[in-house]
């Protein structure tokens, strides 16, 4: 895909997208909480602020 066609589209509905895939998890930690996260590689994490 183009990089000028996703700068049109919302985090959210990137987020949201990325959510339906395979081999993504998907954890959301609610407002004024702490969650610590382990994981074993190979992987990414992304920490999307809303």
């Amino acid at each position: 895909m183009e990089k000028e066609k996703l700068e049109n589209v919302s985090t959210k509905e990137l987020v949201e997208e990325l959510k339906k895939r395979i081999g993504v998890n998907f954890t959301e930690v609610p407002p004024h909480r702490e969650k610590s996260i382990t994981t074993v590689g190979p992987s990414i994490i992304i920490e999307v602020i809303d």
